[in-house]
């Protein structure tokens, strides 16, 4: 089973969520970056506190895994979901026949060491990808061992795309390579993947 090529990222069907997502990555950069006095930050803090009222108080972990087992799963995915604030979000412009590309961008609020993205997120960003390459043909699979070589510092606030393939297999292992590079296609991260088919 392949899956489609499309240029967007992973919703749940409510577009008011993705715009709600999108305006928290905004106060998510602000938060770590914008630099105020006191009685500012104080007052940021109330207006978050009243948008938390708004919304209610989130289901506790074991509801949300009972509405998963309802089949009720909102895709919450931390890279690629757009409704999800935390996710850059990736969007996909390929994802067919063992192989999988989108297109990201991170802000400062992902810097690791002083002017680069943290080497754990580019990780969790390959891992992901992975897998993703590996559902293309219709098998569900779980990483087992990642092995991420981080070339070069990899920017944010740039274009980035993560490349990644099925390069082997054997029985329930398959092998999995990758890469993150920048819009002049220089390669700053690459990764090899074993990832284990899960019985059916």
């Amino acid at each position: 089973m392949a899956v489609a090529n499309h240029s967007t990222s992973v919703t749940d069907g409510h577009p008011e969520r993705a715009e709600l997502a999108a305006r928290i990555r905004t106060l998510l950069d602000a938060v770590v970056c914008v630099e105020m006095d006191r009685e500012a930050f104080v007052e940021a803090g109330a207006l978050v506190e009243k948008a938390c009222a708004a919304l209610g108080p989130p289901p506790s972990v074991t509801d949300h895994r009972r509405e998963m087992e309802r089949g009720k799963r909102m895709s919450i995915n931390p890279y690629d979901s757009s409704g999800n604030p935390i996710a850059p979000p990736l969007h996909v412009t390929s994802n067919v026949d063992g192989s999988y590309e989108a297109d990201f961008s991170l802000s400062v609020a992902y810097e690791g060491p002083p002017g680069r993205v943290h080497g754990g997120v580019v990780a969790g960003i390959l891992d992901h990808a992975c897998g993703f390459a590996v559902r293309s043909l219709g098998i569900a699979a779980l990483s087992v061992s990642l092995q991420v070589d981080l070339e070069d510092a990899t920017p944010y606030g740039e274009p980035l795309t993560v490349r990644t393939r099925v390069a082997e297999r054997d029985g329930r292992k398959l092998w999995v390579t990758g890469e993150v590079a920048t819009a002049a296609d220089h390669v700053t991260a690459r990764c090899r993947t074993l990832m284990l088919a899960l019985r059916k």
